[in-house]
Parts: structure tokens; C-alpha cells; sequence
């Protein structure tokens, strides 16, 4: 996903920088390599890097410009970690014009007063939050977040043929009230069917323990798909029957 994102970046950038004298353009990453989401984020500077030779490798693509990144800086997934990351990043690295990330919408928020202080755009694939709309306080940042996420969630589950699902979201977002809210007549309008909910959990932070309650709640009421509206762009994860407990085993 980092390297499509990437590539439709640069593909931007190049209709708009003309190479009249070829030049390097630095950008900076940050991303979780700790915290809540830091398992999931792993390889994203490994990634980020590989993304990064396949578009110097074309030079069509930026017009002979080619990019260059720092290294990669932990966002945690706390306004105090992105901001600590943000600084990391002005402090001890060549200052860039673009930094992207992080993926954490609380680092984001942190990060983002240290970038913009900076004079540098800030681009985050997956934040959401009503301060992305916020540019007084947030100049310079960009949410990339799809909308009508609904019409995707309802199309997949067409596809795959269901109707009975769990949704495991945060306890407060606009957001994510609009996609849940409108979810089951999204469903309707694509299938022509109704939408069962078995399960829904809130989680108030990013902590193990909530993770673990919203495990044990999708066991408990036998959730087999279940809709992750945590990340912003979403997700799905179907539960394999057969083993593990009452609830089956999760992948």
C-alpha cells in the first residue's frame, strides 16, 4: 500500500516539477515503530525504501528528478511520540519539504506542530479526526484517508457473501459514526439484503487490555468477520471455524 501511495505521490510531483535543472527530492518518514500498532508497521521504512529504488529506476517518472528519504523515525501513537519523532527528524536530519506519515492519527496530531513550525507538508495515508479539517491549527497536513468507505465494506461483503459481522472501532469518531451509521443501508442498497451486527466494540485507547476485550467480545458473540474501522482506510479479518475456543480460531 506505501508503494502505491508513493508512486501516486511522485506521479503527482512530476506533472508539476519539470526537470529544467534535475534535482533530489528529500522526503521524510515517519511511522509506529513502537506502541499499539508498531507490529503492524514493522517493514513500513523497509518498504518505503524498496518503493522508492523502483521509482528512481524509471526516470520518466519524476522527469529525472529523483527522490531521497531519511531515516525512518518512530511515531509511537501518542501526540507526545510524534511530536518527539517530528523533532527527531528536524533536529538531526536535512531538512525536507515533504515528510509522510505518521500512520497513528494521535502522532499526527503531536507531529504535525513540529512539520508545519518547520515550513514542511506533512502527508499521512491513514489519520483521520475532525483537526484534519482544522487549518488554522494544523497548516500543511494532508489527510489521504478514502471516503465512503461504506460502499467498499458492503462491496467486499457481497462478494464474499456476507451478512453477519462484527465491528471493532474507536469509542469517539466522527468519522467512523458516519461509516458504521451508514453501513447496514449501504449493505441494503448493494445487496438487497439486511445486515446482521452480532457485535460491536468501542475502544476507548490503544492498550493491549482493550485489545483484548474486543477479542473476547468477538468470541463471545461467535464474530466470523469482523470490520476494523480502527486504521481509517479499515480493514476485515474472517475468523477460520475449528479450534481456539467457543469462538473458532482468529486469524
Amino acid at each position: 500500500m506505501f508503494s502505491r501511495f508513493l508512486t501516486s505521490l511522485v506521479a503527482c510531483l512530476g506533472l508539476v516539477l519539470p526537470c529544467v535543472e534535475c534535482a533530489t527530492i528529500y522526503l521524510a518518514h515517519q511511522t509506529e515503530q513502537t506502541g499499539f500498532p508498531a507490529s503492524l508497521e514493522l517493514f513500513s521504512g523497509t518498504g518505503a525504501g524498496v518503493a522508492l529504488g523502483e521509482i528512481n529506476a524509471n526516470p520518466g517518472v519524476l522527469s529525472g528528478h529523483t527522490l531521497a528519504m531519511g531515516t525512518t523515525v518512530d511515531g509511537g501513537c501518542t501526540k507526545k511520540q510524534g511530536v518527539g519523532g517530528a523533532l527527531d527528524v528536524v533536529v538531526n536530519q536535512t531538512w525536507t519539504p515533504i515528510a509522510i506519515g505518521p500512520l497513528c492519527s494521535p502522532s499526527v496530531e503531536g507531529s504535525n506542530h513540529v512539520f508545519s513550525a518547520s515550513r514542511m507538508l506533512q502527508l499521512s495515508p491513514l489519520a483521520v479526526g475532525a483537526y484534519l479539517s482544522d487549518t488554522q491549527n494544523y497548516p500543511g497536513l494532508l489527510g489521504l484517508r478514502p471516503l465512503r468507505e461504506e460502499y467498499g465494506f458492503a462491496a467486499i461483503l457481497k462478494a464474499f457473501g456476507y451478512s453477519r459481522i462484527a465491528i471493532v472501532r474507536w469509542l469517539t469518531s466522527d468519522i467512523q459514526d458516519s461509516v458504521e451509521g451508514a453501513l447496514p443501508a449501504t449493505y441494503k442498497q448493494v445487496t438487497g439484503g439486511d445486515l446482521q451486527v452480532v457485535a460491536n466494540y468501542k475502544m476507548q485507547a490503544a492498550t493491549d487490555q482493550e485489545a483484548e476485550n474486543a477479542v473476547m467480545k468477538m468470541k463471545d458473540a461467535d464474530a466470523r468477520v469482523i470490520i476494523n474501522l480502527l486504521s481509517g482506510v479499515g480493514g476485515w479479518v474472517h475468523g477460520q471455524p475449528g479450534g481456539g475456543g467457543e469462538g473458532g480460531q482468529y486469524n
